[in-house]
């Protein structure tokens, strides 16, 4: 089955579907030496301008709705009629704003939840693909109606990392230990270090297969544990052909989906667009490696090498961290995510981040991000810019987003709702990586930034300016520096810092401080055909508030913002829900 960007389009299970969709989307398969990692089927395939100085006030335009790219439509969106949700899209770094209409599909419903439209289950129905143990030796599976069908297993049923099933007969005990390269930057923070280094990756999807006529079925499913052990049965006939298929993505608790997956779109070598088109995402892959137990005994290692594209699992790795890190501060991230990576394919935002849906290999995913993979720069290697675009992730799923998105430039102060969306990415990323240095790859350059010593290496660090006012032009990393100092207040403390991104003050009605989401073209740095859209968005001063009405005090706020000076924030009068 081809997938779509219809919400109606589902395999029944990820137990059998990506099987299915890897015959149908014709995946490249990567077996890995136990030796040497060696692939046997080949390849598993901004210049400032000179702007630095004061900060500046926003520029004073009336609201104008017509104006913007998306009218009157906005980024909470509309039910248009009962199964469509219409929104205003705007990709992170790429701010071209875009009206977009998503079909919630048979089995549910538009509706509106904290503000925001979102497609939800209807009543009486179940998720299609969704199986469960019922006892020992039953299994239920919610078929595409939507309804509960139970099933006898004559040899058990067991509840699997990609869903409950019947125990297929003839199987063994098997497990391996699963490894990849990765490459740290040097101590000068000048590249990437010239040796690589290797670490074991955890919660990896491992689907175990035997021969089945001219494809493959599943005969168990695992994910790898903390030291990179995947224990599953395996074929054991004589000619079952067994194989065991390592995916990038995290299962539902159900099996009936993805949380997040990392995917290879179909499109060509060097700079592509973040709108992909249709057959780009029909057609895209996963990424995936194969192990061969026959030719590998039980209890070896495998280790995935760079050139079999060990950068991916380095950010699936990172993707899990963050999942985990995220879930035990706040609890409940679900807001599923494609990671689009591709080698030799860069993309024109950079690396980027959208909550726009699209359903890649017929799974619903929620939000979207772009990473680069090239060989010229390797960014994929920088842990902080993964944990950055997944900062993004966490603040689509908990808060709101001020949904200012385009092209920035380090140093060169920007519209409050960018600054706090890219401030907070920042600030999330260094947060969860006890690290206030952030680092990458860029064009053949690698280049810094220390946010807790507030310092670029060759330029001067803009502070916002109190006679500004509190909605001023703002550097993004100085409100990452922001957040940075907040956590380390005795008062607050990083739990805290980042709670309050899931307060209630910033989700419904978040923006309560008078600032209005602006759409804008950028030429080098500078700012042109600005739009005030006159749609509320938040900011760090809504944060701040969030903070406050959290329970931290105005003197650890003001110890921060240095009212007098600098961010004139009002701590002593904060606006709660």
């Amino acid at each position: 089955m081809i997938a779509s960007y219809s919400y109606s389009t589902r395999y029944r299970s990820v137990w059998s579907a990506v099987v299915t969709a890897i015959w149908v989307a014709g995946c490249d398969f990567a077996a890995i030496d136990p030796a040497t990692g060696a692939s046997l089927f080949g390849d598993p395939d901004g210049s400032s301008g000179g702007l630095f100085g004061e900060p500046e006030p926003v520029p004073t335009t009336a609201a104008n709705k017509k104006s913007s790219a998306c009218g009157t439509t906005t980024t909470d969106g509309v039910c248009k009629d009962s199964a469509t949700i219409e929104r205003c899209i705007v990709v992170t770094g790429v701010g071209e704003p875009q009206v977009v209409q998503t079909a919630c599909g048979i089995l549910k419903e538009c509706t509106v939840v904290k503000g925001k439209a979102v497609c939800a289950q209807k009543a009486g129905t179940c998720d299609a693909g969704a199986t469960v143990c019922q006892g020992a030796n039953k299994v239920r599976q919610c078929g595409d109606a939507g309804q509960w069908q139970e099933f006898s297993c004559a040899t058990g049923c067991k509840q699997t990392a990609a869903g409950a099933a019947c125990l297929p007969a003839g199987v063994k005990a098997y497990k391996v230990q699963v490894a990849y390269e990765f490459r740290s930057p040097n101590g000068a923070l000048s590249d990437w270090a010239a040796n690589a280094e290797q670490s074991p990756v955890a919660q990896l999807l491992g689907l175990s297969l035997r021969k089945d006529g001219d494809g493959y079925s599943t005969v168990d499913a695992a994910v790898t544990d903390a030291e990179g052990w995947l224990s599953v049965n395996v074929a054991s006939g004589a000619d079952d052909a067994p194989m065991i298929m390592l995916i990038a993505g995290k299962v539902t608790e159900d099996g009936a989906s993805f949380e997040y997956l990392i995917a290879k779109p179909e499109v060509g070598d060097g700079e592509q667009d973040t709108a992909l088109k249709p057959a780009a995402v029909a057609e895209a892959k996963f990424w995936l490696w194969t192990v061969d137990p026959t030719k590998l005994d039980s209890g070896s290692k495998v280790t995935v090498t760079q050139a079999q594209g060990s950068g991916v699992l380095r950010v699936f790795d990172y993707l899990r961290f963050v999942h985990a890190q995220a879930n035990a501060i706040l609890a409940g991230l679900s807001l599923p995510l494609v990671v689009w990576m591709r080698s030799n394919t860069s993309w024109d935002c950079g690396a980027c981040f959208s909550d726009s849906p699209v359903s890649p290999l017929g799974y619903e995913m929620w939000a979207q991000a772009w990473l680069p993979m090239t060989a010229q720069d390797e960014s994929f290697w920088s842990d902080p810019v993964t944990a950055h675009e997944f900062g993004h992730w966490v603040m689509a799923g908990f808060s709101t987003s001020p949904n200012e998105g385009g092209a920035h430039c380090i140093g060169v102060p920007t519209l409050p709702g960018q600054a706090w969306s890219e401030g907070f990415a920042t600030g999330f990323s260094a947060l969860i990586r006890k690290d206030s240095r952030y680092y990458d790859k860029q064009h053949g350059s690698f280049f810094w930034l220390d946010i807790g010593q507030r310092k670029y290496p060759n330029l001067p660090w803009v502070l916002p300016k109190a006679s500004l006012g509190l909605i001023q032009m703002q550097d993004e990393n100085d409100v990452a520096a922001m957040i940075w100092e907040l956590a380390a207040q005795p008062t607050i403390g990083v739990k805290n810092a980042l709670f309050a991104i899931s307060s209630t003050r910033l989700q419904v009605d978040a923006a309560k401080r008078g600032y209005s989401r602006h759409t804008w073209e950028v030429s080098k740095c500078k700012k042109q055909d600005l739009v005030n859209t006159g749609d509320p968005a938040p900011f760090v001063a809504d944060y701040l508030d969030a903070l406050l009405c959290e329970g931290a005090s105005a003197a650890a706020i003001d110890a921060v913002t240095k009212p007098a000076t600098q961010l004139p924030f009002p701590s002593k009068s904060p606006i709660c829900d």
